[in-house]
């Protein structure tokens, strides 16, 4: 496809997560828990080979749509030939993917199968150009419908025209493409600020040489044999017509990596900007959906190879795969931010200020390191317009949001109260975020071992 490889494995999660829906749900804890659908977006330049390799993931879901299309309308044509008799119920089609709908249209397909769906739209634009088109005046809530589906929980629907509607589950995964130039156009601030764009995750490919060499026909049954299994995957309706998933649990191990691994980004997100910052939260959430995901695939791998398939308890090895597919795609997002605001980064001094600290060690005397000493050294690491004049206020204040005391000394001059430790805990971790930016593709594991694997 001309592609490297992370573009179609990329793509191939939220056709998977769609074809397992609502058949599972991720538990972190007992009143934490996700469902699996993933949101993805594809952003190239026009003529990259998006819908090439959207349209390979998708035929075999287009080509099951079709059988159940197909079986829809031998029912209903036996529904109409037996209506006046009352002997059948009216059959109902089984929605595997929808492209162009409304948040009505939706409503009626999670209220007929609770499983889930793909959402796969060409261009992404289109799905949030549409929202609200049909209502009165462009005023309605389909955007917050689209930003309630990421949870896949219950929608109330009260209407003047018709009865209430509630529905016990939706769900839906949603893959498409965007072009750089159109994305900052269509993804203003407020989708910032609402959380619908951090939702989604992003993947900027890079092109490769023609191959001469098709997709063997192997690889394309394998990839819809995969497919199949996931569907096949029942979903269980139980009490007041809602969904009773399998619970996937991680095990004691998984769990105390899950937990460092949340600590560590809510530490980091000190040193990003609002629009990088916001992408946190739901790339948390995203490596438990990579976890479940990584989980079923496993169980597949096992059930091809003729062993048992394995148990609904995600294991510590498998967390550390999901955290690792998890700092890939935040390395992704910071690229997506950089199209809006291309100079974010130099304004980012919070990862400058840590360095100069590192670099001024042995400037340190009797456990006090003047503003002074660090506004000059920092000046020198910045450009003109940024930098701190003799006013140390701002620097004060910089110090003070890491956790760093600052006193007044001898004559007015004010001092850092010097604290190697966490001086030394900040810079690796700074180093760390900065190197996950700079990987553009999935390198071993950006963050330290350590630093996900221990408490200390």
């Amino acid at each position: 496809m001309s592609v490297t490889p992370e573009v179609v494995a990329s793509l191939s999660l939220p056709v998977i997560s769609a074809a397992i829906g609502n058949t599972v749900r991720i538990f972190a804890r007992e009143d934490y828990d996700v469902p699996i659908f993933i949101w993805m977006m594809l952003i190239a330049e026009s003529g990259f080979g998006k819908s090439h390799a959207i349209n390979f993931l998708m035929k075999t879901i287009k080509k099951m749509q079709l059988i159940e299309y197909r079986k829809f309308e031998k029912a209903m044509s036996k529904y109409k030939t037996h209506t006046k008799s009352g002997q059948l119920d009216e059959p109902k089609l089984t929605h595997l993917y929808a492209s162009d709908f409304t948040t009505e249209a939706l409503s009626k397909i999670f209220s007929d199968d609770q499983r889930g769906i793909l959402i796969y739209r060409d261009e992404i634009s289109g799905l949030i150009t549409g929202l609200d088109q049909y209502k009165a005046k462009g005023k309605g809530d389909d955007r917050q419908r689209l930003i309630e589906l990421f949870d896949a929980g219950g929608w109330k629907i009260d209407r003047k025209d018709s009865s209430p509607l509630f529905i016990p589950n939706t769900g839906a995964s949603i893959i498409g493409g965007i072009q750089p130039k159109v994305m900052n156009r269509v993804f203003h601030d407020k989708f910032f600020d609402d959380g619908l764009l951090p939702r989604f995750l992003f993947l900027h490919p890079q092109a490769t040489k023609f191959s001469k060499t098709g997709i063997s026909n192997d690889d394309k049954a394998l990839l819809e044999l995969l497919i199949e299994w996931c569907y096949e995957i029942p979903v269980n309706i139980g009490e007041n017509n809602s969904v009773n998933p399998n619970i996937l649990k991680l095990d004691s191990s998984a769990l105390d990596v899950f937990a460092n691994f949340n600590d560590y980004y809510e530490e980091i997100g000190r040193y990003l900007s609002y629009k990088k910052r916001v992408f946190l939260p739901k790339l948390i959430t995203y490596s438990l959906k990579f976890a479940g995901l990584l989980h079923e695939l496993n169980c597949f791998i096992e059930q091809y190879r003729g062993n048992s398939v394995l148990s609904g308890v995600i294991s510590e090895e498998t967390m550390l795969q999901a955290i690792e597919l998890t700092e890939f795609f935040r390395g992704q997002s910071i690229n997506s931010v950089e199209l809006y605001e291309p100079s974010e980064d130099r304004n980012d001094n919070n990862p400058l200020l840590i360095e100069t600290l590192y670099s001024l060690k042995g400037n340190v005397s009797s456990g006090k390191l003047t503003l002074n000493v660090i506004r000059d050294e920092f000046n020198k690491k910045v450009s003109e317009s940024q930098r701190l004049e003799h006013d140390n206020k701002l620097l004060g204040s910089m110090l003070r949001n890491f956790g760093f005391e600052t006193k007044e000394g001898s004559g007015g001059i004010y001092y850092l109260v010097w604290n190697d430790d966490k001086i030394e805990k900040l810079y690796d971790e700074m180093k760390s975020t900065m190197s996950t930016k700079s990987t553009p593709r999935i390198s071993r594991f950006a963050i330290p071992l350590r630093d996900v694997t221990s408490n200390n």
